[in-house]
């Protein structure tokens, strides 16, 4: 058994398994290190299975059996696995702003040498008006030109090769970029 054609690192939990046993019509995988086994399945030469969450080794176990029960030993692989750390917070996000240029910051990634991806949405469910606000190693983005009327929402994410991407940190409120508040009174 193989992972990622015998990779010894892998970048995500979803993974390819090549599985090699002639003649054996079933198998059985354990994707805990054979802790649990799945149920008797039958043979296929490749698999796609997804590894539980979390850093650490990753270990497959393999069991073979033919149709009339003989067994064969535990075949088994391991690669390590390491996800980018998310960025704590976005630190910075003006809750109103009057001229749409203003600044985001955030918190940066417990992993070193990290790249960061910054989504800006004009709802904070990210499905409207979604783009990259910024790409690059600073914990911070000057956003310019923003169209007033609306409200500008935004996530960020830590990536490094050779490692699966952060999960994506949100913004604690949108921006409103729009004209400046009217005086709640005047005194003459």
């Amino acid at each position: 058994v193989l992972i990622n054609a015998g990779a010894k690192v892998i970048t995500s939990c979803t993974v390819t398994l090549t599985l090699s046993a002639p003649g054996s019509p079933y198998m059985q995988l354990s994707l805990d290190g054979g802790g649990t086994w799945n149920a008797w399945e039958p043979y296929v030469a490749a698999k796609k299975v997804t590894f539980a969450a979390g850093d650490g080794t990753k270990t497959v176990q393999a069991k073979f059996r033919d149709f009339t029960g003989n067994m064969s030993g535990i075949a088994s692989a391991s690669a390590s696995y390491a996800r980018v750390k998310a960025p704590a917070a976005i630190t910075t996000i003006p809750i109103a702003d009057t001229d749409g240029t203003y600044s985001v910051i955030w918190s940066a990634s417990t992993t070193t040498g990290v790249t960061y991806l910054l989504q800006e949405a004009t709802n904070d469910t990210f499905t409207t008006g979604l783009r990259t606000a910024y790409s690059g190693a600073g914990t911070g983005a000057n956003i310019t030109l923003r169209t007033k009327g609306l409200s500008y929402y935004y996530r960020v994410q830590a990536k490094k090769a050779g490692l699966e991407a952060s999960s994506w940190t949100p913004g604690a409120n949108g921006c409103n970029v729009g004209a400046p508040a009217a005086p709640a009174s005047i005194t003459v």
